[in-house]
């Protein structure tokens, strides 16, 4: 009987760490998402790209879901 209990504990850190990693695709995803669509977007002029990609870069989780909320509306096309 104490073999099943290692492999248990054993697989609850493996779930841990497979939900870490999903959680950090996501989360790398969502920043490479909105810094692609702030790139090939057309704004009014080039410096407002330039703002929306560095706030993406430098506040990377809460600058992309600022700018899925306010700066896709910004872009002309």
């Amino acid at each position: 009987m104490p073999s099943i209990n290692i492999i248990i504990a054993q697989s609850n850190g493996n779930n841990w760490f497979y939900a870490a990693l999903v959680l950090f695709i996501i989360y790398f995803g969502l920043v490479l998402f909105c810094l692609l669509d702030a790139l090939r977007a057309t704004f009014k002029d080039s410096v407002t790209k330039l703002i929306w990609v560095a706030v993406i870069l430098f506040f990377s989780f809460f600058g992309s879901v600022i700018y899925l909320a306010v700066g896709r509306k910004n872009k002309l096309i």
